[in-house]
């Protein structure tokens, strides 16, 4: 598995590998001792930790006004209560989640750079972006669903990318990018986009074994949290996707909050002329690589393209 991820332990990978060890445990250190989990009710982070506990205290998931959570999927808050049962506080619970994300985090960065780059520079290079970006250390400073949903759509991608590599899929990494999928869908509801790239990507790998079966199977089992949170939210008579934003909704919300989103990587979330505009130019950036990649015809680089 992995193919083109391990090399034999010469000099230059076992630098490589002592290095993203120092800088994973570095990172670490930083983000524990300089980014504090805010217990205040505001903003996304009061309304998981407080749907959390009020499920630790027997009363279901509500938000901070005493309503079903229906704003927001109930993975995440669920998680923290779980943790929070084994003689912690929901605030340490967050804590622990966004560190243990953090770690995998750099080390799958690396790892899918690997796999579809190869060398160990570039590698090294992506990994160490990931580890110092400050929009990356404000995200893991909030109890919030990014980190893990984005280890978990890490985790698909790589899955799919050693699917191709090796040109062929079986049944057990299919299913798990499936799992994989379904849970990140209990966090987050946009996880289910990555669904098409899933089909895409097992259909090119099977197209010569004709796999419906696999397919399909794989299909129905990453849409089963979001059916299943989007029916309970029906019952409780919300949208299927619950109290949405209305603006969140329109294809040009969408767009707009999407090229926001890009931006606050690069420019301060505070200046949205700026913001804006470097969101524009990073989309721009993104189209293009996709464009070289479509040209130098690099398979296993597909996946990200999608």
């Amino acid at each position: 598995m992995f193919k083109n991820a391990t090399r034999t332990a010469s000099p230059v990978n076992r630098f490589s590998y002592a290095y993203l060890a120092l800088l994973t445990f570095g990172s670490l250190l930083l983000l524990r001792n300089t980014q504090a989990i805010n217990p205040s009710i505001a903003g996304d982070s009061g309304v998981y930790l407080a749907a959390a506990q009020s499920f630790l205290d027997g009363d279901g998931l509500l938000d901070p006004s005493g309503l079903a959570l229906t704003i927001f999927p109930p993975g995440y808050p669920l998680l923290l209560a779980f943790i929070a049962t084994l003689g912690t506080s929901v605030v340490t619970a967050a804590t622990i989640i966004n560190l243990i994300a953090f770690a995998l985090l750099i080390s799958g960065t690396f790892l899918l750079a690997r796999m579809t780059l190869g060398g160990t520079a570039l590698p090294i290079i992506a990994a160490t972006l990931m580890a110092t970006s400050t929009s990356i250390y404000r995200v893991f400073s909030n109890a919030w669903t990014e980190p893990l949903f984005m280890v978990l759509m890490l985790a698909v991608l790589i899955l799919l990318v050693d699917s191709i590599n090796q040109d062929r899929v079986t049944w057990s990494s299919s299913l798990a990018m499936g799992v994989l999928i379904s849970l990140a869908t209990t966090l987050r509801f946009v996880g289910v986009f990555i669904i098409p790239v899933l089909v895409i990507t097992l259909l090119y790998l099977t197209w010569r074994e004709r796999k419906p079966g696999l397919v399909i199977t794989t299909t129905a089992i990453s849409l089963v949290g979001f059916m299943t949170i989007g029916l309970h939210n029906l019952s409780l008579g919300a949208g299927f996707m619950g109290d949405r934003s209305a603006s969140a909704l329109t294809l040009q919300g969408s767009i707009e909050q999407f090229v926001r989103q890009l931006g606050v990587y690069i420019a301060p979330p505070e200046t949205t002329s700026l913001t804006n505009f470097a969101g524009a130019l990073l989309l721009v950036a993104l189209i293009a690589s996709v464009w070289l990649i479509y040209i130098h015809n690099s398979a296993s680089l597909y996946p990200l393209c999608l």
